[in-house]
């Protein structure tokens, strides 16, 4: 397994300790736009050792302190995508710090919850509305069979919790 973030020269890092190193996402979403990256290649942060992880969280505060003092955001999303079904595009553990601006976007409610689009603003609608909303749009006909009555599905979902008796 190889990673592009290793063949990243020390030089273009913007923080670093002993284990991971920190540097500007080269696809910024907002202006400061950062990554935490592992020295050591390991895919996702469940794989990383405790000490990474400390490691990480003690950087992460480094960036926003340096962030802060540069762009003066009013705001972050932190966070980590874990398997290409997360969305994970590089197997090696990177989190990513994103300053936030006032209006960047039309409406930031919800935040991170954003990763499942329709069901973002929670604000917005009920958890039966919600659970419509998701059920209606999202799963899968095979899934429809199993499920004709999706009582069970719909407890888990809003206990959220794992779809019961899911095995896909």
């Amino acid at each position: 397994m190889t990673s592009p973030f290793l063949k990243i020269s020390p030089e273009h890092y913007i923080a670093e300790n002993d284990l991971v190193f920190a540097i500007n996402d080269g696809y910024p979403v907002t202006l400061g736009h950062s990554l935490i990256v592992t020295k050591r290649l390991v895919p996702t942060w469940f794989e990383a050792s405790q000490e990474e992880q400390h490691a990480i969280i003690d950087l992460i505060n480094m960036v926003k302190t340096q962030l802060d003092k540069k762009y003066f955001p009013q705001g972050y999303n932190v966070g980590f995508n874990a398997g290409v079904a997360a969305g994970q595009t590089v197997s090696h553990l990177h989190v990513h710090i994103i300053p936030r601006y006032k209006n960047d976007v039309p409406d930031p409610s919800g935040g991170v919850r954003h990763v499942i689009p329709h069901l973002g603003n929670y604000l917005k609608m009920t958890p039966d509305e919600a659970w419509l909303k998701w059920y209606q749009k999202e799963i899968q006909p095979a899934w429809r069979e199993r499920w004709p009555d999706p009582t069970n599905v719909k407890a888990a979902f809003l206990a959220g919790a794992k779809w019961a008796g899911a095995t896909e």
